[in-house]
């Protein structure tokens, strides 16, 4: 809720209102002067996400049905306030149509090309200062899911410690990403984005395959049936699989979940694949 009081403070400051906090208790209503009272108020019929806005003169109030609801009506009274001014803030009472508000979000790591665009795109991903800013704005036009996509994330983001040599990535440079993805999912937990790690389940890279003490060959792309086949039944991958899937989960606390798509590599019957997949 905090972000949300302080994008309505920049919006009010920005049309020249001198602003101030103090507690709620010590408020005295007076519906001549501009005030905007803050409270959460939960309801077993309200989603935690939505909010209702009263007004008496100049006096708003602002019942959040949850902490991220409060954040949502900051916003709509932040909007207000710059498009038409803290007059045409008006009573209203919103709650999400849809509960899931999504974004698919492509990581650069183990790009199916190479050049200058996908140089730019790991640079970017490694700066703290663009995902607090992405995130702040998918809040911000109350987005609450955050799906990040890689073929193969674990040798990036986890230690797994009965594979500690299944990676092309260095122990440090593993270390720097769980630093900042533990700040991103944090941070977007904050601000009520739940967020998800897809796979396309079969993927490793030559590293991987390496550590693993198989050939490279099974790093190959989905083209290669034989890879696919290979790495299906591969006794030692499956396991690879299931223990850096846990060891990510156990890693970040505050990652949402994980998901895989059923058909990237899999070969065999619908129920064969989801078979595997679990």
């Amino acid at each position: 809720m905090r972000f949300g009081v302080n994008i309505v403070k920049k919006a009010l400051r920005e049309q020249g209102v001198h602003v101030f906090e103090q507690s709620l208790s010590m408020l005295v209503p007076d519906s001549s002067q501009k005030a905007l009272a803050v409270r959460i108020h939960s309801g077993p019929d309200r989603s935690p996400e939505g909010f209702s806005i009263q007004k008496n003169g100049d006096f708003v109030t602002l019942t959040g049905f949850g902490p991220i609801g409060a954040m949502y009506g900051l916003f709509d009274i932040a909007e207000t306030i710059r498009l038409y001014g803290w007059g045409h803030v008006g009573a209203t009472t919103q709650e999400p149509f849809h509960k899931k508000r999504g974004i698919k979000f492509n990581l650069p790591f183990q790009p199916y090309a190479d050049g200058e665009i996908y140089d730019k795109n790991m640079v970017t991903v490694r700066d703290p200062r663009f995902w607090r800013e992405y995130i702040e704005f998918l809040a911000q036009n109350r987005y609450n899911c955050l799906s990040l996509w890689c073929e193969n994330p674990f040798e990036y983001m986890v230690d797994i410690p009965q594979y500690p040599d299944a990676s092309a990535i260095s122990t440090e440079e593993r270390r720097e990403y769980r630093k900042l993805f533990t700040k991103v999912f944090a941070y977007a937990r904050a601000l009520g984005i739940d967020v998800y790690i897809i796979t396309w389940n079969l993927r490793i890279s030559s590293g991987i395959a390496r550590g693993l003490g198989l050939p490279e060959e099974m790093s190959l792309y989905n083209h290669h049936s034989r890879s696919i086949g290979m790495r299906q039944h591969s006794g030692v991958i499956r396991d690879y699989f299931k223990e850096a899937v846990k060891t990510l989960m156990q890693t970040y606390p505050d990652l949402t979940g994980i998901g895989t798509s059923n058909s990237e590599e899999l070969t065999g019957t619908p129920e064969e694949r989801e078979q595997w997949v679990a």
